[in-house]
């Protein structure tokens, strides 16, 4: 059904500029400029293809305007003017969509990096935001001297086609530990009283607006409220944001704020995991917007176009901020605009952007699109199929993405799948609390293979003999993975059960003590569910801590879920085997074993591929591949880059 956006798709105002709707992708570091800071193809062809899906607003990622004690990493953007020509191309290759964009000017102050400024880092004061990096505080003729870095790098970007600039002082960086009393101990004139405090600001601003002249549109980043309260009372909080906000609005400087929150200590205030419902900062941002005349923007938890209009229509905002969306789906905004709402890819919060393991030094990624950061190496293909017959067996995340691009290359594309629903184990993913965002997922993905003209049986195996009989030309098994089951004394005993078949057949063992044994994300999730339903849960850990590999933002959300339940944790222990009404284990501290009493024993201790499940289709086809789990066991997002891989890599003999 289509939807009506009565504000969503309405133009706006920045100043004197118009913009074609109300949808702005905020900036993030993406790791792609060049190892000197310089505009790449790679992150031309990023911000292009996020234009091109529809949006109003572009902010390019927050960059560098001092390169000697101001980068935080290599290949950051440099607004300076020794990249003017890379900055131009950027520019051309954007406006030609009508989207408006505008350059982040940052300084990091003292998250910046040692080892990549060759320098020590500063900031307002001697205080560090990461352990063991103690900045030094800016001398008062260093600020003078960085306020003109900020007037020049803006007038660079004004020279090299930026509609606007925004300053960034937000999210605990240089401008932000200036203007906190956490950070700021100074006892000159930028230290101190609120209007000290806000001076270093109230300086670049002043600075830029003499550099661009008059009507050059300028926006500033703000953490409204820096959600640190709990750690410590200096933080600041909403009414220092609400206060920042209305001087902003009353200097004459500014022509919109874009309202964040959070700083370096407290990162789940400006980027979520999906432990969070969308719209739960709205009423730090309303007050913000109550409190100007201004424009505002803000970011909100927005995974879908429904969300932004509603947060519009309250009027919470004038403009929404998206970023996660646009990595998820960089069709976000125009998919909306067409009434193809059910084939957006929604992000599900899982972070896999933030996290070293999907990034790495590839620059940032996203667990659901795969050509995220690769759109140069994966441009579209075209229609070279042919109508040639392929069969795809196993509908989970791999499954239905290579089938999704097997069949808009114009191949003839049969999915099955052998149970009635697809999804995989995306189904089970799905169950804990606040991961519904998998389930619509699971719903957009099959969308989208129904569309491209994927042929989908449900309530299939798919047989060798029968792949054989249909005369596929390839075959490719996305048949998942097996849950590992360590050759344990007593794991054949009736009261043992895997965390796949508790969640599958949604298990429930009230007022019984239950030992969990592995407590990564899966692990982590079972004990939850099942301490919710009446268990009494132990869980066993070999290492010194639960969870893990998980991201501390996502591990410290899931301890504080799980220990309301208190549960017995023993980590560095390891099991031994399985008695009849309880475990052995042993402490690996002391190498003492004992046993622990427990009804129920669930094993959660990872999953493997099946190399045999795919080797028996060799006889099936000429040609056969393993994607995702059955190529190796991983995440969601592992097993959609595989599935896409392998599809796009396809050539048949």
């Amino acid at each position: 059904m289509e939807r009506e956006y009565n504000y969503l798709f309405a133009p706006g105002k920045i100043g004197r500029l118009t913009v074609k709707n109300r949808i702005a992708m905020t900036a993030a570091m993406t790791g792609y400029p060049g190892l000197n800071g310089e505009v790449t193809d790679r992150i031309i062809r990023y911000y292009e293809e996020r234009a091109k899906g529809g949006a109003g607003i572009i902010f390019t990622e927050a960059g560098v305007v001092d390169d000697i004690c101001g980068i935080a990493r290599y290949n950051q953007l440099h607004y300076t003017p020794r990249c003017i020509n890379g900055l131009e191309r950027l520019c051309l290759a954007l406006r030609k969509y009508g989207t408006r964009v505008f350059a982040q000017l940052w300084h990091g102050g003292g998250i910046c990096s040692p080892e990549v400024c060759g320098c020590q880092t500063v900031s307002s004061s001697d205080v560090a935001s990461i352990p063991g990096n103690i900045p030094r505080p800016l001398t008062k003729e260093e600020i003078k001297k960085l306020v003109k870095k900020y007037a020049v790098s803006a007038k660079t970007c004004q020279l090299a086609g930026f509609d606007g600039i925004e300053i960034h002082a937000a999210h605990g960086y240089l401008i932000a530990q200036f203007l906190s009393p956490y950070f700021n101990h100074r006892t000159d004139e930028y230290g101190g009283a609120f209007e000290n405090r806000v001076r270093l600001l109230d300086e670049i601003l002043r600075a830029v607006r003499e550099e661009t002249g008059p009507g050059y549109p300028i926006s500033v980043r703000i953490s409204a409220d820096e959600m640190g309260q709990e750690l410590c009372a200096a933080h600041m909080t909403l009414e220092d944001g609400v206060r920042l906000a209305k001087y902003l609005d009353e200097s004459g400087l500014v022509d919109i704020i874009n309202i964040s929150n959070g700083n370096k200590f407290t990162p789940n205030a400006n980027c979520d995991p999906y432990f969070y419902e969308g719209g739960w900062k709205e009423p730090i941002a309303l007050a913000v917007n109550k409190a100007v005349k201004l424009p505002t923007i803000a970011t909100n938890t927005i995974k879908h176009p429904e969300e932004a209009e509603r947060q519009l229509a309250k009027g919470i905002s004038d403009f929404v901020g998206v970023l996660r969306g646009h990595l998820a789906d960089p069709e976000f905004v125009g998919k909306a605009a067409q009434g193809r709402e059910d084939e957006i890819r929604g992000c599900i919060g899982c972070l896999y952007c933030r996290d070293p393991r999907g990034s790495g030094q590839m620059g940032m990624r996203c667990a659901l699109n795969p050509r995220l950061g690769l759109e140069v190496d994966y441009p579209l293909r075209s229609k070279d199929g042919n109508g040639r017959k392929t069969a795809v067996v196993g509908g989970g995340p791999g499954g239905m993405e290579a089938a999704r691009v097997l069949a808009e290359r114009g191949f003839q594309v049969t999915l099955f799948e052998k149970e009635g629903i697809l999804g995989g184990t995306m189904n089970l993913a799905a169950k804990p609390d606040h991961k519904e965002k998998i389930a619509r997922l699971i719903r957009s993905m099959e969308v989208q293979c129904r569309k491209a003209g994927v042929d989908i049986r449900l309530n299939t195996e798919a047989t060798p003999e029968l792949l054989k009989e249909m005369a596929f030309e390839a075959v490719f098994a996305a048949s998942g993975a097996v849950p590992v089951i360590p050759a344990f004394e007593g794991v054949e005993l009736p009261h043992v059960y895997t965390a796949e078949k508790v969640l599958r057949e949604d298990r429930t063992f009230e007022n019984k003590k239950v030992a969990v044994i592995g407590s990564g994300l899966t692990g982590m999730e079972t004990a939850e569910i099942l301490a919710k339903r009446g268990s009494r849960i132990t869980m066993v850990e070999m290492l010194s801590d639960i969870g893990p590999g998980l991201l501390k933002e996502i591990l410290d959300e899931e301890k504080k879920k799980l220990f309301q339940y208190c549960p017995d944790v023993y980590t560095r222990h390891q099991l031994v085997k399985i008695l009849e009404n309880g475990i052995e284990v042993r402490n690996l501290e002391n190498n003492e074993s004992f046993v622990i009493e427990t009804d129920i024993v669930v094993l959660a201790l990872g999953v493997r591929p099946r190399p045999d499940f795919v080797e028996s289709f060799k006889e099936a086809a000429p040609q056969v591949f393993a994607v995702g789990d059955a190529e190796h066991g991983g995440r969601i997002g592992d097993a959609i880059r595989s599935g896409y891989s392998q599809a796009y890599a396809y050539t048949p003999i």
